[in-house]
């Protein structure tokens, strides 16, 4: 984890889910990404290839967010 003064920034987790699929799903959040809007499969299969990258690799996205 990483905080600043405004700021935590900490590894994706499976309950950042709906979150992420919130924006996944928004057309001018997820439309503008390499994947396109994502249905909540999709987003699912998303997940747990950001959650296979820290499990294998010890890094990987982050979710940041306002303290």
């Amino acid at each position: 984890m990483l905080t600043t003064e405004r700021l935590t920034l900490t590894p994706i987790a499976a309950t950042d889910r709906d979150d992420l699929a919130l924006l996944t799903g928004h057309p001018e959040v997820g439309g503008k990404l390499k994947h396109g809007v994502l249905d909540g499969i999709a987003t699912d299969l998303l997940l747990n290839d950001y959650l296979a990258s820290w499990a294998s690799h010890g890094y990987g996205v982050f979710v940041m967010r306002l303290r």
